[in-house]
């Protein structure tokens, strides 16, 4: 039974007190009586081992309450972290001891069934653990309270579960036990208690990614299997909460499917040499990394029809939250075809349920929340060639009225590439001359990407397609801008064309006496490329050649060279 008592609390209280320095003492004093100030002070001597031993454990009989015992767990000043150290067997043993009664303690605590006591314990537990992974120290003297947290949350009144929920992932708790618990709870008639079994779930994720590495040591080897298991565990849990009806639950669970993404991403190796030239053993190689990760990529792939309906989901940070999912799980795919090169690259596990959320997001980017549409670009972005379906959404985002949404549609049309994304050349023409700088440079990247005769796929490269010829009277135009940047990214776009730049030539001719010596050196690289076709320039670039800068000096000899020469030699 847990009375409604507030004895607990008092007695906690009175322990708590009497941990307080004495009165008459400064801050800078250390009082005689505290146990635990004397402990700080014997773990920071230097006198012989026996020694230190036997002060150690003299102190630690004067720890009396739990406040003390807290204390004198969480010290700095412990050796333990190295065993093999002069002081580190000492004080391991000794750590152990009061990890023991502060243990045994607290369970003397919980058994009072007392719910503000047992909270106020639970409390200090997360305190503990928050405050040891803040100072990068090992919480794993707090595991021990697995067992205990989660009896607490199938035995107590709802402010113990939750509390215990919340706590119980701070811990690093063993999963096996810790996931069927709050799996429980977030079955419960009371959303408060699906929050926290919800938030629990997310923070016994973390807990398991830090044993995780991307390195190949036999350590990093378990904590990645344990981190993959843990993962594959929780995925299927809060998947079931991205449907409740409760939006706090909806938010911690699809934050935890993002996280999830997101430990996948970290834990696929660095790309490594090709293995077409490495042989056999780099094959195996990288055939080892992913199946150790593939169980992860899977569980991830199953939850992709839960999280793109969360995209529609009436609330805005939901939808932000599966939106930052997708787009870990879009990273995390292309450093899983990163590492395994060219020759694996059919093995793409997660294409499917990224490629099945593509007309949600294209319905995302005319949301009427800002933040939505640039997040759904975000996505779109990363996937880059695969986002072609959602072309028509792009192409209307290139008109909308926040500059940083139309630049995202720019730069992920820039990504998808020809010939796909060819159709929106007639909206990145219009926005060669958009208000914007940083927009209208950024249209003019993906012109010149979207040119054939730049990408090395127009036959001898010198044609460009019609759609691509529309763009010509506003790149003309962009050479004469008043931005420095802007003219040499217009030039840069015009050189891709080909033969179809000759219209620029005159305006060529202008920029080689630009102010800014990238623009004099760009229009003299463009004239050059075109050959015989801009010999009109030729007087512009012999000028040129006495040019205040030597890059320019150069570029000027080179075209001149080449306008120069007979028609029809190469």
């Amino acid at each position: 039974m847990w009375p409604s008592s507030s004895r607990g609390i008092q007695a906690l209280l009175v322990a708590c007190v009497a941990s307080i320095a004495l009165p008459g003492y400064s801050r800078s004093q250390t009082p005689a009586a505290d146990p635990v100030d004397r402990l700080k002070q014997v773990l920071q001597s230097q006198g012989e081992v026996a020694e230190r031993d036997r002060s150690t454990k003299e102190c630690l009989e004067g720890l009396k309450t739990l406040a003390q015992l807290r204390r004198a767990l969480s010290l700095g000043e412990w050796r333990d972290r190295n065993p093999e150290s002069t002081y580190g067997a000492v004080d391991l043993a000794n750590r152990a001891i009061v990890a023991e009664r502060f243990h045994k303690t607290f369970r003397e605590v919980f058994a009072r069934h007392e719910a503000t006591s047992a909270v106020i314990a639970i409390g200090m537990l997360a305190d503990m653990a928050v405050t040891a992974r803040k100072g990068g120290d090992s919480v794993a003297y707090l595991r021990p309270f697995t067992s205990d947290l989660t009896e607490l949350i199938r035995n107590s009144p709802p402010k113990v579960e939750a509390a215990a929920a919340r706590t119980l992932g701070l811990i690093e708790p063993d999963v096996s036990v810790a996931v069927p618990a709050l799996a429980v709870l977030l079955q419960s008639t009371d959303p408060n208690l699906r929050c926290a079994a919800a938030e629990g779930l997310y923070e016994v994720l973390q807990a398991s990614a830090r044993m995780a590495s991307p390195n190949g040591s036999a350590a990093a080897v378990v904590g990645k299997n344990a981190t993959v298991q843990a993962a594959c565990t929780i995925l299927p849990v809060v998947g079931r909460g991205l449907a409740d009806w409760h939006v706090e639950v909806r938010r911690r669970c699809v934050a935890t499917v993002g996280a999830a993404a997101a430990i996948l991403g970290k834990i696929i190796p660095e790309p490594i040499p090709s293995i077409e030239n490495d042989g056999a053993d780099s094959a195996s190689h990288i055939h080892t990394e992913r199946e150790m990760v593939r169980p992860l990529a899977l569980a991830l792939r199953d939850q992709g029809p839960a999280v793109t309906k969360a995209l529609r989901d009436g609330d805005t940070e939901v939808r932000l939250l599966a939106q930052g999912a997708l787009e870990e799980l879009a990273a995390a795919r292309v450093r899983w075809l990163r590492h395994g090169g060219t020759a694996l690259s059919g093995d793409d596990p997660l294409l499917q349920g990224l490629t099945a959320a593509l007309p949600v997001l294209g319905e995302a980017t005319h949301d009427p929340d800002l933040r939505v549409r640039r997040a759904a670009l975000d996505v779109l972005a990363v996937l880059g060639p695969a986002s072609s379906p959602a072309m028509p959404a792009l192409t209307q985002a290139l008109s909308d009225s926040d500059r940083f949404v139309r630049w995202s549609a720019v730069r992920t049309i820039g990504a998808i590439g020809s010939p796909a994304a060819r159709a929106a050349l007639p909206g990145l023409t219009m926005l060669l001359e958009d208000e914007d700088l940083d927009v209208r440079k950024a249209a003019a990247d993906a012109i010149k990407r979207l040119n054939p005769a730049a990408s090395g796929n127009s036959p001898g490269g010198t044609r460009t397609s019609s759609n691509t010829r529309t763009a010509l009277p506003a790149l003309i135009r962009s050479v004469r801008a008043a931005d420095p940047e802007m003219r040499v990214a217009a030039i840069q776009t015009l050189r891709g064309m080909g033969n179809d730049m000759k219209p620029a030539v005159p305006a060529m001719r202008e920029a080689l006496a630009d102010s800014d010596a990238r623009v004099r050196q760009a229009a003299a690289e463009a004239l050059g490329a075109l050959g015989p076709l801009a010999r009109d320039a030729a007087d512009e670039l012999r000028t040129a050649m006495s040019d205040s800068s030597p890059d320019v000096r150069e570029a000027a000899g080179e075209a001149l060279l080449n306008v120069l020469r007979p028609a029809g030699q190469k």
